[in-house]
């Protein structure tokens, strides 16, 4: 197939949905499929990826970039991919002109406003939502947010799990060790680190345990004074970002993931320690219990608090017994569920073939 992926605008640090858009890109490239990427960012942070037709525009503004996407030729593809707002003109176009397109919705929460007092991206998220024929969601809980607050048509939804890199099943003997082996609690992605340095603290006393920071944030010089407010500044490292690829050899070996976030989608880093073998901790929220079955592969907490993630990590902690069941049950469901080839597999069976059949009627 001829595949066009509408993806998003990034910076330096690809992350996030880029990670994702790129793995897809990669799979789809692997298997056989003639793919096109059009991406937005500055022109020191594009990058290549060998194989795969690439296009950039260097425009990175949120209200601008989608419109430069759609003015893009795009009768040449089978099938169209795009990306939340990337999506909205080639949306408003199939509702005048069939087209073999399906968008793929992962924002970390839904922006509950009305289109005409929310930003740029919203907008375009709900012109793209409410248009395309046909709508992906990595999880039930998005699926069901916005089908309910746009009124979207059920025949039109579809989820279907995102994949996640061979890397993160791969085996890592020598992984990473610090401060003489002491059993070692990660945190990526720099949310709730406020809470995850004080329930750390709380069970600091109970387990000689570091806490390693992977990430950027802005307010990272209040979390190092912080630390160092509740005594465990020895015991905290920040240690930046790390790019996707080498990350699984980085954390690999982890006790346990903190992850205290009030909202968050079908978050890929739960997925992505899952199949490392990671227990996680972290709140029930959105998607998440989705990807982590409370007691199975993880720790799921009912509320946004200190008090809860201490007791989630002083039990993973405690019970090597516990942790090892996580482990072994968690890489084995990851493996069923987010290998990128089964992820795209059902891609092509479940919305590239219809929608390509489909085309072809309309086009008879």
């Amino acid at each position: 197939m001829r595949i066009l992926i509408v993806g998003s605008n990034h910076r330096a640090e690809i992350r996030a949905a880029t990670v994702l858009i790129h793995g897809l890109a990669r799979t789809l490239r692997d298997r056989g499929h003639d793919v096109t990427l059009l991406q937005a960012a500055a022109p020191e942070h594009q990058v290549e990826i060998e194989g795969i037709h690439q296009y950039y525009t260097a425009d990175t503004s949120k209200s601008f970039y989608p419109l430069r996407f759609f003015l893009r030729r795009i009768s040449d593809f089978d099938v169209i991919h795009a990306h939340d707002q990337s999506a909205a003109f080639f949306a408003l176009r199939s509702r005048v002109r069939a087209l073999p397109l399906a968008v793929e919705f992962h924002p970390p929460r839904l922006r509950r406003a009305s289109f005409w007092k929310t930003n740029w991206r919203w907008r375009y998220i709900e012109l793209a939502a409410r248009y395309a024929p046909l709508s992906l969601f990595p999880s039930r809980w998005l699926a069901d947010e916005m089908t309910e607050f746009y009124g979207l048509d059920p025949s039109r939804i579809r989820v279907i799990h995102n994949g996640i890199g061979e890397s993160w099943f791969d085996d890592y003997p020598d992984a990473r060790t610090t401060h003489n082996g002491a059993r070692r609690i990660v945190a990526v992605n720099m949310k709730g680190v406020d809470i995850a340095l004080r329930a750390f603290a709380k069970i600091r006393e109970r387990h000689d345990a570091v806490l390693e920071l992977y990430g950027v944030h802005k307010e990272t010089e209040r979390y190092k004074a912080l630390a160092r407010e509740l005594g465990v500044a020895d015991r905290v490292e920040f240690c930046g970002f790390v790019d996707n690829a080498l990350l699984p050899a980085r954390i690999a070996g982890a006790h346990a993931l903190v992850n205290p976030t009030e909202k968050d989608n079908y978050p890929q880093v739960l997925q992505e320690v899952q199949a490392l073998g990671i227990p996680a901790v972290t709140t029930s929220v959105g998607g998440i219990p989705e990807i982590v079955l409370d007691g199975q592969t993880g720790i799921l907490c009912s509320r946004l608090e200190t008090e809860p993630f201490a007791e989630g990590l002083d039990r993973l902690l405690g019970d090597p017994a516990l942790q090892q069941r996580m482990r072994d049950f968690g890489k084995s469901r990851a493996r069923d569920l987010w290998l990128w080839p089964n992820a795209v597999e059902r891609l092509e069976k479940e919305i590239y073939a219809p929608l390509m059949a489909r085309a072809t009627r309309a086009g008879g």
